[in-house]
């Protein structure tokens, strides 16, 4: 992971993440204390890393599977060959708290929080 500050790029940690692949998404928290990914590229809702937590220095210090965390059946999320999609949105609302919009076959909506001092979710 890099910052940046006036026009220098600054490495602050590199180490590997625990996607077999890319994730799909990424988000920093608001001062850049935690990283948040989601899911695996080719394969979103599938694995035991649909939502992991890292910290400042890059250690791994939570993940999950979807069925860990979603307010919503695993059988209720649209199917395709490869994925479950189940996240309609990703946000740092504060540098403890990540929002997270779910949304099943039906697109019914549930909004969770995941409050990173806790390393829980909120529902």
């Amino acid at each position: 992971m890099f910052r940046i500050i006036n026009q220098d790029t600054i490495k602050v940690w590199e180490a590997p993440l625990s996607n077999w692949t890319a994730p799909t998404t990424a988000v920093v928290t608001n001062g850049g204390s935690y990283l948040v990914t989601l899911d695996n590229w080719a394969s979103l809702g599938y694995g035991d890393n649909v939502f992991v937590v890292y910290s400042q220095q890059g250690h791994l210090l939570k993940q999950y599977a979807l069925a860990d965390f979603s307010p919503f059946p695993i059988d209720a999320y649209r199917r395709s060959i490869s994925s479950l999609w189940w996240c309609c949105g990703i946000k740092p609302t504060t540098s403890q708290q990540i929002q997270l919009c779910f949304y099943d076959e039906e697109k019914n909506q549930k909004t969770g929080r995941y409050n990173l001092s806790t390393l829980q979710f909120e529902f």
